[in-house]
């Protein structure tokens, strides 16, 4: 019965999450079509220093920069499993990361020529194996969290059915798609460089 309650929860943590990631998602696109259209922010403006810096400096980063980039959100996601605390927090996460992601899109692709590229490379090509990935561990950390009762804090031995396991791989491959990413984005950003220098 305790394992049909757990699987029964999935669709669920699903759910919640989803719906946490659109709705913050909605709040990034509208934040950024308002400061646009009130001239609050000029995006196009951070499209032409974006085009100068990789002009100046290239379109090298470090490793380690992408590799912080690409694990600090799941890692959080997999540390709040271990809490109660994740019931309400883990869809925070999801609003969250829904709304800066959906907010920097918006924001580049109405900039100007080139942004929707800039934006397409820049998220996108991470997000290939980051976003199903959040989404996994966000599921997996909710529904954890929702099983440990009141328990506030849990140890490690709590995580059952290769929820352990599973966390390893799913990082792994999050590393493994830095790691592929930061030899391919410094090319195509070197490539696409002249035309957002024209937004």
């Amino acid at each position: 019965m305790k394992k049909e309650r757990k699987r029964g929860g999935i669709p669920l943590a699903l759910a919640v999450n989803t719906a946490a990631f659109g709705l913050g998602g909605l709040g990034g696109f509208c934040l950024a079509g308002w400061l646009s259209g009130r001239g609050v922010l000029s995006f196009s403006g951070w499209l032409e220093s974006y085009a100068l810096g990789l002009y100046t400096h290239g379109a090298a980063v470090s490793f380690w920069a992408v590799l912080w980039d690409a694990m600090r959100w799941p890692l959080f996601l997999a540390l709040l499993g271990f809490t109660a605390l994740g019931v309400w927090m883990v869809p925070t996460m999801f609003a969250l990361r829904g709304f800066f992601l959906c907010f920097g899109a918006a924001a580049l692709s109405g900039a100007g020529r080139g942004g929707l590229l800039l934006a397409l490379v820049l998220w996108g090509l991470g997000n290939v194996i980051g976003l199903p990935a959040f989404f996994l561990l966000g599921v997996q950390s909710w529904e954890q969290a929702r099983v440990r009762g009141g328990r506030l804090l849990a140890p490690p031995a709590a995580l059952t059915g290769g929820a352990l396991a599973r966390t390893g791989l799913i990082l792994g491959c999050v590393a493994g798609g830095a790691w592929i990413g930061r030899w391919l984005t410094p090319g195509i950003l070197n490539i696409l460089a002249p035309l957002l220098g024209g937004a």
